[in-house]
């Protein structure tokens, strides 16, 4: 309310976790927060190929995207990585972000990971695996596609800003 209060038209939470929470809010706040669980799943409705889920193991737990209405539509080029993929993706992926690591200990990992999942990309459904994606996409992983709803807000405020 503060930040409506400020000005703010559109908020944007980065944490994807978080969102699970977004139908709790009063509908004025809720119709001012930038949906990025659709914005994946619209992203991922015109392009074939598989993309790896790489969130947190909160999101998938509350089934973030599973419940959405897009989900049925988006489901078949989304590959949810099994249980103990997703405890690596959430310990040895996101968390060492928080801590500042160097972000070429981490990519092997994401390396690995489209690989076994034969992946043609990934999703970003992690404010933390935004920080890795840029990485990732100009060194070994610039092979691959990569669907993030960060990079896709950041260039709608770019457009905006330059009309």
């Amino acid at each position: 309310r503060r930040l409506r209060e400020m000005g703010a038209t559109r908020l944007v939470l980065c944490c994807m976790t978080v969102h699970h929470l977004v139908p709790r809010l009063p509908e004025e706040l809720r119709e001012r927060v930038v949906p990025l669980p659709e914005l994946i799943l619209r992203d991922l409705l015109p392009p074939a190929g598989r993309y790896l889920m790489v969130c947190s193991s909160g999101t998938r737990a509350f089934r973030l995207f599973e419940r959405h209405p897009l989900w049925e539509t988006a489901r078949d080029r989304i590959v949810l990585p099994h249980q103990a993929d997703q405890e690596t993706i959430h310990r040895d992926l996101i968390y060492p972000v928080k801590r500042l690591v160097d972000l070429d200990t981490l990519t092997p990992i994401l390396a690995g990971l489209l690989e076994k999942y034969r992946a043609d990309g990934f999703i970003v459904g992690c404010s933390e695996v935004h920080v890795i994606a840029k990485h990732f996409l100009a060194g070994e992983g610039c092979g691959y596609a990569c669907v993030d709803p960060f990079l896709a807000v950041a260039r709608g405020l770019s457009r905006r800003a330059a009309a």
